[in-house]
């Protein structure tokens, strides 16, 4: 309950510059406008998790479980908020544990996961639509996941099309599907079933990037540390790398794109990590960390954060104030060094300097084998003409 309680949401209308705070304090949900001097307005209480959305029409869009096993559905617009009760399809069997809501040129999505109060081994993912007459809802057989860890991811690509994907545990036999559903004909497909090493301890994080790749962070039974990988037709293996040595069966990886540039953010033991990659994920550089001191959990929602444009939802870390937000991966990072101890700015120096001692040891290679180049062609002319 600890991270959902430092875990803000910020909403960035369209077509103002205010910038909408949600929040939870006491198992009550809030929300506040960061650059007006407005007291917080108290949304609902008991709530155990929630997710946002906003489309094209400024409408903000939230889903929340209660920790009364309750499902409500809100939105808001033109200054009101409307409320709705998933009474009929939630019962009092079910214990909701994971919820997310999407937005797709109209078309409200809600996925959610829960227990069965007498079965415990019996799990599922539910999927419900509003198609802008009535709801609807259908059922995705799942099995129980693995011990913490997340039952399901939903991500975009640049078109608007939504991402759906899951592993998958039966006989044995381990696969993570990914569905896509079209903005254009309004209609899902299963895009790829991929059969996973039975080494694979668990999928962490998936990502869809500005180029249409998949990428997945996961972990391993039998060896330690977090890995990326890219999704090829016949399995992940493509380009794999060991992003971090140590590894928490609790830990969650934010993994996004700015611009040109794929960034996972972490916590671990109380400190704020994070890595980046130029090349969408072939090369990462050596991550580097900050002392967590006052980060947020952020979820920043919107088309544009300050100058920079923004293609989806980001999730990361960073500051909210009364008139001000800091995001990691996004501002300056010098930024979050007030604050911070003479350690971070050491490591952080050595983090950007890594880069130019690569570049440096490149050119060095590409010099010295020009160099030799002359020789070399004289050695395949003579075994030529042998």
């Amino acid at each position: 309950m600890d991270d959902i309680l430092k875990t803000r949401y910020l909403i960035k209308h369209r077509q103002s510059s205010e910038i909408w705070n949600f929040f939870l304090e006491n198992q009550c949900l809030y929300y506040k406008v960061v650059n007006k001097n407005l007291p917080e307005e108290k949304l609902i209480e008991n709530v155990l998790a929630y997710d946002i959305c906003l489309d094209s029409k400024d409408v903000i869009h939230l889903v929340c479980i209660t920790t009364k096993g309750k499902m409500y559905y809100f939105n808001y617009s033109n200054n009101t908020w409307n409320k709705m009760d998933f009474k009929k399809i939630i019962n009092s069997f079910n214990k909701l544990d994971y919820i997310k809501i999407a937005e797709t040129d109209g078309i409200i999505h809600v996925f959610y996961g829960f227990n069965n109060a007498i079965n415990k081994n019996f799990y599922r993912i539910i999927y419900i639509y509003y198609d802008g007459l009535k709801w609807k809802y259908s059922n995705i057989d799942s099995n129980l996941p693995t011990k913490n860890s997340i039952p399901f991811f939903i991500d975009y690509d640049k078109k608007g099309d939504l991402y759906f994907a899951f592993k998958n545990v039966k006989s044995k036999k381990i696969t993570f599907s990914i569905q896509v559903f079209s903005s254009w004909n309004k209609h899902w497909t299963n895009l790829s079933t991929i059969n996973l090493n039975e080494e694979i301890k668990d999928v962490k994080s998936f990502l869809v990037d500005s180029n249409l790749n998949f990428h997945i962070l996961y972990t391993y039974n039998n060896k330690a540390g977090l890995f990326h990988s890219f999704l090829s037709e016949e399995s992940f293996f493509k380009f794999s790398s060991l992003i971090f040595m140590e590894e928490n069966e609790k830990q969650k990886y934010k993994f996004f794109q700015i611009e040109n540039k794929l960034w996972i953010v972490w916590k671990f033991n109380g400190t704020i990590y994070y890595t980046y990659s130029d090349d969408f994920g072939v090369n990462w550089y050596r991550e580097a960390f900050l002392l967590e001191n006052d980060f947020y959990d952020i979820n920043y929602i919107g088309q544009k954060y300050k100058n920079t444009d923004i293609l989806k939802k980001i999730s990361t870390f960073g500051y909210v104030n009364m008139t001000d937000t800091t995001l990691l991966g996004i501002d300056n990072i010098e930024k979050f060094l007030s604050g911070n101890d003479l350690k971070a700015k050491s490591n952080l120096t050595e983090y950007f300097s890594e880069k130019e001692d690569t570049n440096k040891n490149v050119e060095k290679e590409v010099e010295k084998n020009q160099k030799n180049k002359p020789f070399i062609e004289k050695i395949i002319d003579f075994l030529i003409n042998k």
